[in-house]
């Protein structure tokens, strides 16, 4: 997973997992491979609907859109390891631009 170099993102405690505006799994750190049972390259096979059996299909590209820029959207849901079994989980999801769609900087 990209990070600042230093590994604070791939090493840190929290999971943290990055998607496309389609849903799409870019990355997971190693938290994220750890909790919910997959190597990075199996992640990167994966769509937030499968991680979220309730999330329907479609909804995370109106849910990114409907939040606001540069903001978060905060969650709770429950979601789904490779084997199967299914944990609470509290989301986070960072939409990385300002109003007028350029990246957010820090």
């Amino acid at each position: 997973m990209a990070d600042s170099g230093d590994g604070l993102v791939e090493y840190d405690v929290c999971v943290m997992l990055r998607f496309d505006r389609e849903g799409n799994v870019l990355s997971a750190n190693r938290k994220a491979r750890e909790t919910y049972g997959y190597t990075e390259e199996e992640f990167r096979r994966l769509r937030i609907y499968d991680l979220d059996p309730q999330y329907p299909p479609g909804a995370w590209s109106a849910n990114l859109a409907g939040g606001p820029k540069g903001g978060a959207l905060r969650l709770v849901r429950r979601n789904r390891r490779k084997d199967g079994r299914e944990f609470p989980a509290r989301i986070v999801a960072f939409r990385p631009e300002t109003e007028d769609g350029t990246p957010k900087r820090e």
